[in-house]
């Protein structure tokens, strides 16, 4: 084997191994309490989802009982201080629950999704939803 492919397969070999450390770490748990909505598709039941960063600004949702996925692509790049706790925020419009943020904490990016505009006199409320570190997914 030349010392070139000999190379190309340590490159490729470490690069798989940073990518599961990687994706091990953006590994995060969610209990939530109620039905929410992630995007334009549908509504996810309340319950424990493994929420894994994928790539910049994909999302996966994986509700941990049923093994669902769902996929999120999310709007803006939000950069988190090293004292912001992880957590999932979402806006309340009358009965639904919109996903508005994923704070990963740690100073790490997180992002931010575009929510419809609201209506005239109509009440928004945040609820936020605590991440913890979950297993490799």
């Amino acid at each position: 084997m030349s010392k070139f492919n000999l190379s190309v397969i340590i490159s490729a070999a470490a690069f798989v191994a940073a990518s599961a450390t990687a994706s091990a770490q953006s590994s995060l748990v969610a209990s939530i309490p109620f039905d929410f909505r992630v995007n334009s598709r549908g509504i996810l039941p309340a319950g424990n989802y493994m929420v894994v960063h994928r790539n910049p600004g994909i999302w996966l949702f994986e509700d941990r009982e049923s093994g669902r996925k769902v996929f999120v692509t999310l709007g803006a790049a939000s950069q988190s201080r090293n004292t912001d706790p992880p957590q999932l925020v979402f806006r309340r419009r009358e009965r639904e629950f919109l996903l508005s943020k994923i704070q990963i904490g740690r100073g790490e990016m997180g992002y931010e999704v575009p929510l419809p505009k609201s209506k005239p006199g109509e009440q928004i409320a945040t609820v936020v939803v605590t991440l913890s570190q979950g297993g490799a997914e």
